[in-house]
């Protein structure tokens, strides 16, 4: 059926080792489920918002529409 997902379609693998994730809002709801599955794939995982209770993120406060602010969360994720 078209549009149909397989378990053929999704059953690849991917790393994201030695890579940074940055999230937004990754200290509930669906940001912090993204982070988890990132950081379960290898990724290290910057929460651009409030302080996160998954134990393997960094929390960095920033207003990601703040120029400046998303400037700084950039240099500080390299």
């Amino acid at each position: 059926m078209a549009g149909e997902i397989t378990k053929d379609l999704v059953s690849f693998s991917l790393t994201l080792d030695g890579q940074v994730a940055i999230v937004t809002s990754a200290s509930r709801g669906n940001g912090q489920a993204i982070s988890i599955h990132l950081h379960s794939l290898g990724a290290r995982v910057l929460n651009a918002s409030a302080p996160t209770s998954h134990p393997q993120a960094i929390a960095i406060k920033a207003n990601v529409f703040d120029p400046n602010q998303a400037k700084q969360l950039f240099d500080r994720a390299s």
